[in-house]
């Protein structure tokens, strides 16, 4: 099977759309072999962070010596990126392989009348296989929506589980209210694995401490008051911009990704690291500060370009799009701000709109390309329009780029933000303009 084949053929299953539930994800790994059953899981759900927080873990195991396998989405750059080992890329050949392998399989499950797998169930299984064959030693394994329905929970060895913020998101499919979106994100919560949770808000906390006493898991909360971050930013040696922080018993922390959220993300990666020591592995201080400086995670709030200064940032919901707001108005006080923004149409735009309309002194919009789920930029100019008076629906995320450089000071900085989804094309658009090539 060609790269060309695997992705028509996973084009095709993309058809079955969202189908929650494990009973499907189940048949389909029993037919391959059960690979999840050979390795051993930190488990991650919530509605914010999931990706931050794993890549924090990942780099900290790694920098601890462990062979680390990551399974995240969506995608930023590369579709190959969702299956990585120490930080790369699943290779297509074994990404063909691994797909001819499920096509098999699924064909006899249709044959014998079973439903065929999602496409991120299937996707899913080829990490699973990938991590097998790379003999990994551990596995950050990040939901794709929910929990307790989703693929990924399949998995029984699991190390410790994770919880970042959780908030109101795909209502349609996990519930209408914070309790019951809660109750079905710590769906993940078993194998009396230790539970390190993120800052959350009353009503979930209070649901993540019913569910960890049922299933007798220890219960570890981030602490707010223990933490001190530096006013001053600092430099790696790269140039690099870094978050200085204490947390707890760890001085002189730094991090690379600059969103004052991310500090919250790193403090909730200590915990982890710590409780997998304490649970068996061995990581030290020493390991989790390299970890943590180390630490890279592309299109969150991430300087592409400082002549003029360009941030993206995937903020794709209510409360990431409050973290972006909040982490625009403590670096960027009083500065000039040029908003390029495209959001999918199942997302709480009108919401998203009325929050950040205020920070910017000019906006335009875009529809994100290739996905069947996008927003008309038409329509969210409109919505836009509503709470701000210089709005621009633009034709394409090129004339968008365009037109902000066009209209930016020297002092001014470009925000592109919304969906994930056309935040990798964003990124390789505005490197395209700002060289000249």
């Amino acid at each position: 099977m060609t790269y060309e084949e695997a992705k028509a053929y996973l084009e095709e299953v993309s058809h079955s759309g969202i189908v929650l539930g494990l009973d499907t994800m189940q048949e389909l790994l029993k037919r391959i072999g059960n690979p999840q059953e050979k390795l051993k899981f930190v488990h991650i759900a919530g509605t914010n962070g999931k990706g931050s927080a794993l890549a924090f873990i990942s780099t900290i195991l790694q920098c601890a010596g462990y062979t680390v396998g990551r399974y995240a989405s969506p995608r930023v750059f590369n579709y190959e990126e969702f299956v990585q080992v120490n930080g790369e890329n699943i290779a297509r050949e074994a990404f063909c392989r691994y797909v001819k392998q499920i096509q098999s399989a699924i064909l006899s499950m249709e044959t014998e009348g079973m439903q065929r797998p999602t496409l991120f169930e299937v996707e899913t299984a080829i990490g699973f296989l990938y991590f097998v064959e790379m003999e990994c030693d551990v596995v950050v394994l990040e939901c794709g929506m929910g929990g307790r329905d989703d693929a990924t929970n399949v998995v029984e060895n699991v190390l410790c589980n994770v919880l970042t913020p959780i908030g109101m998101d795909h209502t349609g499919f996990l519930g209408d209210t914070l309790e019951e979106i809660t109750e079905v994100k710590a769906g993940i919560i078993k194998n009396r694995a230790p539970v390190c949770v993120g800052r959350q808000q009353k009503r979930a906390r209070l649901v993540i401490e019913k569910v960890c006493g049922r299933m007798g898991c220890p219960l570890i909360m981030t602490d707010d008051t223990r933490l001190h971050v530096y006013d001053e930013m600092e430099y790696a040696e790269d140039g690099a911009a870094m978050i200085h922080f204490d947390y707890k018993y760890l001085t002189d922390m730094r991090i690379r990704l600059i969103g004052r959220y991310q500090v919250d993300n790193a403090c909730l990666a200590i915990e982890a690291a710590k409780a997998l020591d304490d649970w068996g592995l061995d990581i030290s201080t020493e390991q989790i500060r390299e970890g943590l400086a180390k630490t890279t995670w592309p299109g969150r709030f991430d300087t592409i370009s400082m002549n003029p200064r360009i941030i993206v940032d995937g903020a794709h919901n209510p409360h990431g799009m409050r973290q972006l707001k909040e982490s625009l108005e403590y670096y960027f006080p009083g500065n000039h701000l040029i908003g390029i923004m495209g959001v999918l149409a199942d997302k709480a735009y009108d919401e998203e709109c009325e929050m950040m309309a205020p920070l910017f002194d000019r906006m335009f919009t875009i529809t994100p390309p290739s996905n069947p789920r996008a927003l008309e930029a038409e329509k969210l100019a409109e919505v836009m329009g509503t709470f701000h008076n210089d709005v621009t629906a633009c034709e394409s995320i090129e004339a968008a780029v365009d037109a902000a450089l066009k209209t930016a000071n020297k002092d001014d900085s470009i925000i592109i933000f919304g969906s994930l989804s056309y935040i990798g094309e964003a990124c390789r658009i505005v490197k395209k303009a700002v060289s000249g090539k």
